[in-house]
């Protein structure tokens, strides 16, 4: 059945807790693999400003500004969330996994870049994202998707994983030939 993005998720907008949590950032989120980067820590934060919005484990967050950069992360964990990123909590029959790789999938960007105001730094909005239409296959079947995606995803980092180790070592190999005493006569 095909239904508007708006019926599977409610939009957090608030953060009505008076409690020290992790602060997420947009620059905080690594566009197009739906992770944080994993080079930072994430500050503390006691209720940040108002439109921040109280994150729980399984909700999604999408990054509203520059939307082409695909930044998605679905929380495993309680944050607090900066306004430039939407918080999408999902509904009663809706996977929470499944709706990470939803927001993270192309059709969805694209209709966010489609749908965005402005050009120097464009920006989508809750009121066009929510008008995108989409399948939703019954809650059993979100999760097998799920499943096999995260089970891929997991098989293509671990090959990527391989082949950085293995750049490495090649890296290490060559400079372990290279004779130095001889590069000095080269530099003119």
């Amino acid at each position: 059945m095909m239904v508007r993005f708006k019926c599977l998720v409610d939009v957090i907008t608030s953060c009505d807790l008076d409690t020290v949590r992790p602060y997420v950032a947009l620059e905080h989120v690594e566009g197009g693999t739906g992770r944080l980067l994993s080079d930072i820590e994430l500050p503390e934060c006691t209720t940040p400003a108002s439109g921040a919005a109280a994150v729980e484990a399984g909700d999604v967050l999408f990054g509203k500004l520059r939307p082409y950069l695909a930044k998605t992360w679905r929380a495993d964990r309680a944050v607090f969330a900066s306004t430039e990123l939407l918080c999408l909590r999902p509904r009663p029959k809706i996977d929470t996994r499944w709706l990470g790789h939803v927001c993270a999938s192309r059709p969805l960007v694209d209709w966010a870049v489609a749908t965005s105001d402005g050009t120097k730094m464009p920006r989508t909005s809750w009121e066009k994202l929510s008008e995108y239409r989409l399948w939703i296959p019954p809650v059993d079947t979100q999760r097998a998707i799920a499943e096999f995606l995260d089970a891929e995803v997991a098989r293509i980092d671990a090959l990527v994983a391989k082949k950085k180790r293995m750049a490495k070592l090649l890296t290490t190999r060559l400079e372990g030939l290279i004779d130095y005493s001889t590069v000095t006569e080269w530099v003119v």
